[in-house]
């Protein structure tokens, strides 16, 4: 009986090891989101990313909200002004001689862009919707390349849309966009960057002119080896 006791004994023993409640914490987020402030005041958010699967070879977005929101439109909508940089957090942080970062860092894009502030600090999960999802780098550089057109099919100037903070879903706003691509600000960026297109042309034509004169130069030069040598 006793032989028996301790065997039964043993069986409670393992079974309360084998079935010992388990810590239930909630796994660690694939990526992480830190906020400061910059030396101008401004809010500063950035999400790293575990493993991104953007195709452009970085990790880190940078968020920074310049000052208030500005109202547009005849609805008064409010729209942020934010720049936006896409590097690696294990890139080298370069830093000039005024003590401002360069590199892909410092690299920023100007965008308008609508989204909850407060609910970007509380909320991560929203935070990663905005940085990774609104703000990608792929989505800016086609908002911005179709800013820069005069008649694109959809006017933009720099507003990128923004995010729902109930459905999380990505939306545009055509009047919002419209009224940033016909801007006078927006105008004259296109009218300057038409000047340097322009620019660079001419000094292109005036730099293959001066290639063909050489190039002729030295034809001739041949030409009358040639018939020297006859």
């Amino acid at each position: 009986m006793g032989l028996f006791s301790r065997f039964k004994n043993k069986d409670k023993k393992d079974t309360s090891q084998r079935y010992q409640p388990q810590n239930m914490e909630s796994k660690r987020l694939p990526y992480e989101v830190t906020t400061e402030y910059t030396p101008e005041g401004y809010l500063q958010v950035e999400v790293c990313e575990d493993h991104p699967n953007n195709g452009q070879f970085y990790d880190v977005t940078r968020l920074i909200i310049q000052g208030a929101p500005m109202t547009m439109t005849s609805n008064r909508i409010s729209v942020l002004n934010c720049l936006v940089s896409h590097y690696g957090h294990s890139d080298c942080i370069m830093i000039g001689k005024n003590g401002i970062e360069y590199g892909r860092r410092g690299d920023y894009s100007h965008v308008l862009a609508e989204f909850d502030v407060n609910l970007l600090l509380r909320d991560k999960t929203y935070a990663y919707n905005v940085l990774v999802g609104l703000l990608n780098k792929r989505r800016i550089d086609r908002y911005l390349n179709d800013g820069m057109k005069d008649n694109p099919e959809i006017p933009c100037g720099i507003y990128v849309g923004g995010i729902d903070p109930s459905s999380r879903r990505k939306y545009f706003r055509p009047e919002v966009g419209k009224e940033s691509h016909y801007s006078p600000q927006m105008q004259n960026r296109r009218a300057r960057a038409r000047e340097a297109a322009i620019r660079r042309m001419r000094d292109e034509y005036r730099e293959n002119e001066a290639k063909i004169a050489e190039l002729q130069r030295r034809n001739r030069g041949l030409e009358d080896e040639i018939n020297d040598g006859r």
